[in-house]
């Protein structure tokens, strides 16, 4: 898995971009996570950010200067409900890197029209749909039988190469690190699922036999081997 808490690239990502990189590490899960319905995030444990996760990423440790990045940016912070002290962007999504590349930092005055716009309304996130692929890309987690993707790992190659196209060389890095860390935490959830069915705690995804509808559907680590060859995607 790529080491981007120390690679040279890292700083020349903006902040949506860190951001994104941060949540989608599970091993942070319990100081900084997004919101079931993926449309906000929330910090969890202010001190454990400011120790663990901001050193790795910023040149300050301090969880003030991270809130001014965050409402710098446009981050509106929800102040009542049960997104209470989350914040929460349009085009920052879970799972959804790309759409951030659409943010710009906005001036004062866009900040404070932003400000204006949003005081008085707080949005209920729960009763919009989630924003995961996970449905379209695992139909059931209770069926040990259905893999990652419905496609071949040919059509993953070509599709993910489509993608980073037109991304620069850090964005490239940044987006094949999200990817690892987004299926490395499904992974873990269908190993879990597989063990709450009764299998073997050695039972290993990738001897699941493909379902009939998809003959050529590559496994997990078939998946993760392809990102590890990050060679052939961030030249």
């Amino acid at each position: 898995m790529l080491d981007m808490d120390r690679t040279s690239n890292l700083p020349k990502l903006n902040f949506p971009a860190k951001l994104h990189l941060i949540l989608s590490n599970h091993e942070y899960n319990d100081i900084i996570c997004w919101l079931p319905h993926g449309r906000a995030f929330r910090v969890q444990q202010q001190q454990r950010l400011e120790k663990e996760v901001l050193p790795k990423f910023f040149q300050h440790q301090k969880f003030a200067s991270f809130c001014r990045q965050v409402t710098g940016w446009g981050f509106h912070r929800i102040q009542s409900g049960t997104d209470f002290n989350a914040y929460h962007h349009e085009l920052f999504l879970r799972d959804a890197p790309e759409v951030s590349r659409r943010m710009k930092r906005p001036s004062r005055t866009e900040l404070e029209e932003r400000r204006q716009a949003q005081a008085n309304v707080e949005p209920n996130f729960y009763l919009m749909p989630p924003v995961s692929s996970e449905a379209n890309e695992v139909e059931s987690w209770t069926d040990p039988t259905k893999l990652l993707l419905p496609m071949s790992l040919e059509e993953y190659r070509e599709r993910l190469i489509r993608r980073l196209s037109t991304y620069s060389l850090s964005e490239k890095t940044m987006y094949l690190q999200i990817e690892l860390n987004r299926l490395d935490q499904k992974k873990s959830k269908i190993v879990q699922q597989l063990q709450n069915l009764g299998l073997s705690q050695n039972y290993a995804p990738e001897k699941i036999p493909p379902p009939p509808s998809s003959p050529g559907a590559p496994s997990m680590d078939e998946i993760i081997r392809l990102l590890n060859e990050r060679p052939r995607y961030i030249q």
